[in-house]
């Protein structure tokens, strides 16, 4: 709460600083972090809402919680030695324009906590770095200027909710070591058009891409994906036309609720009921194919299907 405090500078010995230490100091402009620092403790620079440069050395390794939220810092570089970024350690950063990575094949990164970055709305670019496995809940939630993305292959673990609200986001590629494409990842994302599933993609989560009102791409054919949970597509109205694959054997409901653009699918051999509200809304569904296999079909399963003429049905 050193309000007129302009610059510090720390010496090279430092070993800990407390937590709090400078949170709030809201004329503070710059502060370099020694080697000699391993961990930015929680708080320390959170609300120093004129602090635009930091330089982060070799040698630190963790960012606490909250170390730089609502800070005003333009563009961080994370040293290679860094192994975790904690919670909300740079939410609401609304000045930050880039994210550099000093190693992006080699990195000792492994952990991006919840929120970690959440409504930094600047934010244009991000490349994660190999070495990567662990991405938690709304870590990037709310980037509304994120256009470009970038995973690594490493990735195992991916919460809810990472990338909804990146409304500028237009493609990504989805490595398969993700296994799950976790609920609610692409959510509102508004500007997404294209999505590459890597094989190894596994399952949909639910509504994993719901409201993407310009998604027309996506690889719904990638071996060894099972499993679509509810709501994945609601609202995805750019969608023209769906093939399942017979690999597919599981599917929500509502997976494609209020998809108006939709024209034609075509439901795998594995499924053997069609759950509620699968079609509803789909105003623009004429032609849909649906296997031998299927049982039972749910409640309003084609409601509002305007367009669809014929459906033919198994015997």
């Amino acid at each position: 709460g050193c309000s007129a405090l302009q610059s510090i500078t720390l010496p090279e010995t430092l070993e800990s600083i407390g937590t709090d230490a400078f949170s709030s100091c809201s004329a503070l402009q710059s502060v370099s972090i020694p080697g000699s620092l391993e961990s930015i403790p929680s708080s320390a620079f959170s609300g120093c809402s004129a602090l635009s440069s930091v330089k982060l050395n070799d040698g630190l390794v963790n960012i606490g919680p909250y170390a730089f939220r609502q800070s005003g810092i333009e563009s961080i570089s994370m040293p290679g030695t860094l192994t975790k970024i904690e919670t909300q350690a740079f939410s609401d950063c609304n000045s930050l324009v880039n994210i550099e990575f000093t190693e992006l094949t080699e990195s000792r990164l492994d952990t991006i906590e919840y929120s970690a970055f959440s409504d930094c709305n600047k934010l244009q670019s991000l490349t994660l770095p190999e070495g990567l496995t662990f991405i938690g809940n709304n870590a990037f939630n709310g980037c509304s200027a994120l256009e470009s993305l970038t995973l690594p292959s490493t990735l195992t673990t991916v919460e809810a909710s990472v990338f909804s609200y990146c409304s500028k986001l237009k493609e990504v590629t989805l490595p398969g070591s993700m296994g799950k494409v976790p609920s609610s990842m692409f959510s509102s994302c508004t500007s997404l058009e294209t999505v590459v599933l890597e094989e190894g993609i596994t399952t949909l989560g639910s509504s994993c891409f719901q409201y993407c009102s310009k998604l027309v791409n996506i690889n719904l054919d990638v071996p060894g994906l099972t499993t679509i949970e509810q709501s994945a597509f609601w609202g995805c109205s750019s969608l023209t036309a769906v093939t399942l694959k017979d690999d597919i054997t599981s599917l929500g409901t509502s997976v494609f609720l209020n998809c108006s653009g939709l024209q034609t699918a075509v439901l795998p051999q594995g499924i053997t009921s069609i759950p509620s509200s699968t079609f509803n809304g789909c105003s623009a569904l004429h032609d849909v194919t649906i296997s031998d296999g299927v049982t039972s079909i749910g409640k309003k399963a084609f409601s509002g299907c305007s367009s669809l003429e014929n459906l033919p049905l198994p015997n």
